[in-house]
């Protein structure tokens, strides 16, 4: 079970720097906040490894949050989309005529406070529609959720994370997809038989590597990969593993510290 810290970076540690730290931890990182006053990051991450940690060398303390986390408290602090005890993402600003996305607060990665989730949501709105969807590291199920709003013909989500899929369940009741959206722990590729549709990833590197590992023999399904949770440093670095696995660069796109890329299968 994963449970919820907050990292402190130690003064003048720069993002790339923690991330590097948390590398081996495959953190859900929830957001990031720069304080100006002592020139320190700290970021909010679910992690699944137990204590005692590796040593960090740009981290300097680390908090563990209590098993029940005011998730509304939360998401309130963090998301500019939050509103009267739920997230209001209008989708129509990435996809015209889609409709309102409605998030119950909870403990699944993805409120739209973090880039990297922008993103994504930019990069689905020209390839989603009309496509089979797969949503690895489905969170919250904001992507899988908004991928079907977008006129998505399949979508399934799979998180390795329990609480994370019951969250996200609860989310496609409450915007009643419950029949267009399946969340499991692990890919149905009887689902994607058609071989033309679209791969989701909004994790960080390490985290793709691993997640990578359970879905690398069914890849010839996807034509289209869409990807964030890549620092801009390591842009080169990630654009040649991905080549590696047969998968060209076809578009990047950057916010803040963040790279999101649109990748098509290599014939």
């Amino acid at each position: 079970m994963k449970k919820y810290y907050i990292f402190y970076g130690k003064p003048r540690a720069r993002l790339e720097e923690i991330l590097l730290d948390l590398s081996p931890l495959h953190p859900d990182i929830t957001h990031t906040i720069a304080h100006k006053e002592n020139n320190q990051i700290s970021l909010g991450a679910f992690v699944a490894a137990e204590e005692p940690f590796p040593p960090f060398t740009h981290i300097e303390r680390y908090e563990l949050y209590d098993e029940e986390v005011d998730w509304a408290e939360q998401w309130q602090a963090f998301s500019p989309y939050y509103k009267e005890g739920v997230i209001e993402i209008p989708l129509s600003d990435f996809h015209p005529h889609s409709p309102l996305l409605q998030l119950k607060p909870g403990p699944g990665f993805g409120d739209l406070s973090h880039p990297t989730t922008y993103l994504m949501l930019q990069m689905m709105g020209q390839y989603v529609p009309h496509h089979g969807v797969l949503d690895v590291g489905c969170g919250s199920g904001i992507l899988s959720l908004a991928a079907a709003l977008m006129d998505a013909t399949i979508v399934q989500g799979i998180d390795i994370d329990e609480k994370a899929l019951c969250h996200a369940e609860e989310n496609a009741c409450f915007n009643n997809l419950q029949k267009r959206v399946f969340f499991s722990p692990k890919l149905n590729p009887a689902l994607f038989a058609d071989k033309d549709n679209v791969l989701l990833m909004n994790m960080t590197f390490a985290e793709q590597k691993t997640a990578w590992e359970t879905i690398e023999e069914h890849s010839c399904l996807f034509s289209i990969l869409l990807c964030s949770g890549i620092l801009t440093e390591q842009k080169n670095t990630y654009i040649n593993w991905m080549q590696s696995k047969n998968f060209k660069i076809k578009e990047s796109r950057n916010k803040d510290k963040w790279t999101g890329c649109i990748f098509e299968k290599m014939l």
